[in-house]
């Protein structure tokens, strides 16, 4: 086995843990808002779910510098391979920094803008790569453009998740704080619908990534 074959496998079994234990993070939030389960078992649940919730944002930056090591290894050199393996480095820090500090403390607080700064830079420059390629640029294959559009899209709604997911946080503390009630039930059930369209829609990119990434139609 090539030292090119193991990038490919760790690029692939990453695509999986993020897809994979994404859907148990949705599972877990919709049971959450069960009015029919106690609050514990309720408050149980969520933690479940967020501890399931650090796989995917851990898969996400390996998936990107093993994607650039592929994308190096077929001759599309939009960036250097070890300046792939150093952001994607550097973005697993700040994804583990988050995780471990829970966004709290000024080091916490620091990682959080960091990671969104991330995401912003992600959406704009691999969407703006795969846009341009698709217009008539010759970046790359037009599939691995799509794959990049995809990425994209799934930077911007990993923005929009982490913005549309406070309310629902104030929602929870209150649950834990005060037990619940049928006014709060309303008030989570409200507040986590654009929660679940922003994973819904990060399910779409990925699944669409590792179609055109493992099946390049074109």
């Amino acid at each position: 086995m090539s030292a090119n074959d193991v990038i490919i496998f760790i690029h692939v079994l990453a695509w999986v843990f993020w897809l994979g234990t994404d859907i148990g993070v949705f599972v877990g939030a919709k049971f959450s808002e069960k009015a029919e389960l106690s609050v514990e078992t309720r408050l149980t649940v969520l933690k479940v779910a967020m501890l399931l919730d650090a796989a995917p944002r851990i898969a996400v930056p390996i998936v990107f510098a093993t994607g650039a090591a592929m994308a190096n290894a077929m001759g599309v050199d939009l960036i250097p391979e070890f300046a792939g393996w150093l952001i994607g480095g550097l973005w697993l820090a700040v994804v583990l920094t988050v995780i471990t500090s829970q966004g709290q403390g000024t080091l916490g607080h620091a990682a959080m803008h960091t990671q969104l700064a991330i995401n912003a830079l992600v959406f704009l420059g691999m969407g703006g790569l795969g846009v341009a390629t698709l217009l008539g640029y010759d970046y790359m294959p037009d599939w691995l453009a799509v794959k990049l559009i995809a990425y994209a899209v799934i930077a911007a709604a990993a923005i929009r998740l982490e913005a549309t997911f406070k309310p629902a946080v104030a929602d929870y503390v209150k649950l834990e704080m005060e037990g619940a009630s049928d006014e709060l039930n309303a008030s989570l059930s409200k507040h986590m619908k654009p929660v679940y369209n922003a994973v819904l829609l990060i399910y779409a990119g990925t699944i669409t990534a590792a179609y055109f990434g493992l099946i390049k139609p074109f």
